[in-house]
């Protein structure tokens, strides 16, 4: 803290397809905080500030302007086609990267995420955060979160599909079946997680989870709060296959 306090904190819940994670701070006092802003108020031309500590300068400021509210992922060059962000003049460089992007009012309105060049950032708008945070409590709620984790972290960056990412992956692979017109792709796997050990790999197409069709990373995470042993049905090099993880998986 700027008092030169620390706190233990414990990782609850993340989704690293949207990057963003919930961290349970160890504190017993009430500590000041921001308000979240009504998601869809923020206009292009608003006047923002971002906070954080660029380049290790601690509690440094910047303003700018929205020069745009929803800029899609495939625009910036990422893959995660579901994403899209606020984009503002406001410098954000590195040690900006999680700290809040305010409006003048003082609520949150983003957090900021990346810089593309010098006075093109981008932010995570708070819809993101705020659907982020009401899948949270479902999952933790319902006992899906066990040690820093959490049960149903499967490891994994996924794409969802879309018409436009289903037609790059069917010139690429002409293996996928004909009826598959929703799913996750899987981008990336963390070693040594459940999604590895289960012999998950990077391509396949998670198209049930439990009997119920996936089309975005929070469908993956509600859907595997309904029962103790996790389905999945996925395409795997072409083919159809399912797997189970069991709750011991995820310890």
């Amino acid at each position: 803290m700027r008092d030169g306090r620390s706190f233990k904190v414990q990782v609850e819940d993340a989704d690293m397809s949207i990057d963003l994670a919930l961290l349970k701070l160890d504190a017993l006092e009430k500590l000041p905080s921001l308000q979240l802003e009504t998601p869809g108020d923020t206009a292009i031309g608003e006047w923002v500030v971002a906070l954080g500590s660029p380049l290790s300068l601690s509690n440094s400021v910047t303003v700018g302007i929205v020069s745009c509210v929803d800029r899609p992922a495939e625009e910036l060059g990422l893959k995660n086609y579901s994403m899209t962000y606020i984009q503002t003049d406001a410098s954000i460089t590195f040690g900006n990267s999680g700290g809040p992007l305010v409006n003048l009012d003082g609520n949150v309105i983003g957090i900021n995420n990346l810089r593309l060049t010098s006075g093109i950032s981008f932010a995570i708008p708070v819809e993101y955060a705020k659907k982020f945070l009401e899948n949270s409590k479902y999952r933790v709620k319902s006992g899906r979160s066990i040690g820093p984790m959490g049960k149903t972290l499967f490891g994994i960056t996924t794409i969802s599909i879309t018409p436009e990412v289903l037609s790059d992956l069917l010139r690429e692979n002409s293996k996928i079946p004909n009826d598959v017109i929703h799913g996750l792709l899987v981008w990336k796997i963390i070693p040594g997680s459940p999604a590895s050990q289960c012999g998950m790999e990077v391509g396949d197409i998670i198209t049930h989870v439990n009997g119920v069709p996936v089309k975005e990373a929070a469908d993956l995470y509600l859907t595997s709060g309904n029962k103790e042993i996790i389905e999945i049905k996925l395409i795997h090099a072409g083919k159809k296959k399912s797997i189970a993880l069991h709750p011991e998986d995820f310890q």
